[in-house]
């Protein structure tokens, strides 16, 4: 192998010394990023709350580098302000990318507070609680275990066995919760 410094027109360079200056650089050139983001971020929610005029957020979308999160920004948007979504709860922007504002809005629902404190990278949204139930849980393993039986990977009595040890291990749990 021919030792190469430059790969389409990249210079590289094996100088360990060389790649952690460089790797100091991004990390902090990557925070100072992160800082002026999040301020461009909350300050054009602010923007909004003011004017009702979402262009500069919009703006600040599409500025969004490759490496950016453009999810999890708009998760931010929606969790922080009054904005438009659609039947799968994402964020509804029009032709340019600008996000709408819902019609019905007032100063109180844009939570400026919270929004300078969380980071759109930081920002997690709550999970929903999933309400589940037994019968529905049983149903599917009752349909999963048949289909093994089916293919002959188990027999009738290993699926029954299966199912009376799943049952036994839930009735068990409810009397240890009981208790």
């Amino acid at each position: 192998m021919t030792d190469k410094t430059k790969f389409a027109n990249i210079a590289v360079t094996t100088d360990k010394a060389v790649l952690n200056k460089d790797i100091a650089s991004l990390k902090n050139r990557g925070k100072r990023f992160d800082s002026d983001f999040h301020k461009a971020a909350v300050s054009c929610l602010y923007h909004a709350m003011a004017h009702g005029d979402s262009g500069a957020l919009g703006d600040l979308r599409m500025a969004m580098p490759a490496s950016g999160n453009r999810k999890k920004l708009d998760m931010w948007i929606l969790a922080h302000a009054p904005y438009k979504t659609d039947d799968q709860d994402k964020l509804v922007v029009n032709q340019s990318g600008v996000p709408i504002l819902k019609k019905s809005r007032k100063p109180e629902d844009f939570l400026m507070e919270k929004c300078a404190e969380t980071t759109y990278y930081d920002y997690k949204p709550e999970t929903p609680k999933v309400e589940w139930s037994l019968d529905v849980v049983m149903a599917k393993l009752e349909k999963q275990l048949g289909t093994k039986v089916d293919k002959d990977v188990i027999t009738a009595s290993q699926k029954a066995a299966i199912m009376t040890g799943f049952t036994n291990a839930l009735l068990m749990e409810d009397v240890a919760l009981a208790a």
